[in-house]
């Protein structure tokens, strides 16, 4: 049976977003857009990488401890750099609202040819 993967990630309550090997999101589903500020996935994806780049460098992102995170700790760098699999809870300010949040986030490479 085939499942097309867009329209069964859009019913998920998890977030899910896709960087393709240069680090470009290219999938969101509308859980991990709105949980990044956006109002769709339609919406973060209509922007080139600059603009979301800079868009989401308003966060300060901090480890269980309160301890401030680098971008090569994340676990979407560490599936870039070819980690199988990275998982950790990280705190979102948005720097802008003064609004905080809490999320487990979850990095898995998938490798092709």
């Amino acid at each position: 049976m085939w499942v097309n993967v867009g329209s069964a990630t859009h019913v998920v309550a998890d977030g899910i977003t896709v960087q393709d090997v240069s680090g470009a999101i290219i999938y969101a589903n509308d859980t991990g857009a709105r949980r990044s500020g956006f109002s769709s996935a339609q919406e973060m994806l209509a922007l080139d990488r600059q603009t979301l780049v800079q868009y989401l460098s308003r966060f300060e992102m901090k480890d269980e401890g309160g301890h401030p995170l680098s971008l090569a700790e994340l676990p979407a760098f560490k599936a870039l750099q070819g980690e199988k699999y990275s998982e950790m809870v990280i705190q979102y300010l948005d720097t802008h609202t003064g609004a905080s949040s809490w999320a487990v986030v979850k990095s898995t490479p998938i490798f092709d040819e």
